[in-house]
């Protein structure tokens, strides 16, 4: 539907018909039996509507998925406050009220009080900010690197090294020994790739996944340095 909608085209059936007509969880039955991913949706497509998924682009003009993702988490009113553009697919709040914290703040206060914390991110900096106020940890932060910065710089995002170091350069002149903290593997290919500069710990969080045990391994084959059950366990771990 968001794919009709933005290409504008002469359509017999309205937007709202097709809204009111769709089956997601059908669907998603359907992409999930063949795999799941972009890759099912591409099998149970048919060959003519498979054009309409689009990943590449700006989200008000031709990237489809990323448009649907934003909607889907920011909801109707932010989107349109954050785009200028009415959304499509959803007419509902998003998926980030639901958010939970996933560490104590305590912990953030007492690492804050004997070295500066950063956040990196491949998020726009609006959300990251949003998020950090939501939660109420803001205030433990020193520096963000969000998407703009790494745009801007005509950097890559994780897992490539720059994010890292940018985080660094802005949070200490000159850097010693400095951790990242990160809950897919691309967070530890990336402080991997940042150890090529500065001394980075690379520590995998395996959190936020109904398999953890696969995380653990996936952790372990590209050689985390530490592997945590939970990030509230990073105040022991550091500080003893």
């Amino acid at each position: 539907m968001a794919y009709l909608q933005m290409a504008g085209g002469n359509l017999r059936i309205s937007i709202d018909k097709l809204r009111e007509q769709r089956d997601i969880p059908r669907l998603a039955a359907e992409v999930e039996a063949v795999g799941g991913g972009l890759d099912g949706a591409h099998k149970i497509l048919p060959q003519e509507n498979r054009h309409m998924l689009v990943s590449s682009g700006e989200i008000t003009k031709t990237n489809v998925l990323a448009r649907i993702f934003q909607e889907l988490y920011l909801g109707a009113d932010l989107f349109e406050q954050t785009y200028n553009q009415p959304a499509f697919v959803v007419r509902s709040d998003g998926y980030y009220r639901a958010e939970t914290l996933a560490i104590e703040p305590e912990v953030l206060a007492a690492l804050g009080r004997h070295m500066p914390l950063g956040v990196v991110s491949d998020r726009p900096r609006q959300e990251v900010e949003r998020s950090l106020q939501a939660q109420q940890i803001d205030a433990y932060f020193q520096t963000i690197v969000a998407l703009e910065d790494i745009e801007q710089a005509k950097a890559k995002p994780v897992p490539d090294a720059w994010p890292l170091l940018e985080a660094t350069r802005c949070l200490v002149a000159s850097p010693g020994h400095c951790a990242y903290v990160g809950a897919n593997v691309g967070d530890i290919q990336a402080a991997k790739a940042a150890s090529d500069t500065i001394r980075f710990t690379a520590i995998g969080c395996a959190i936020g996944t109904p398999d953890k045990k696969e995380l653990r391994q996936a952790f372990e084959d590209h050689k985390a340095d530490i592997i945590l059950g939970h990030p509230n366990n990073l105040k022991e771990l550091i500080l003893g």
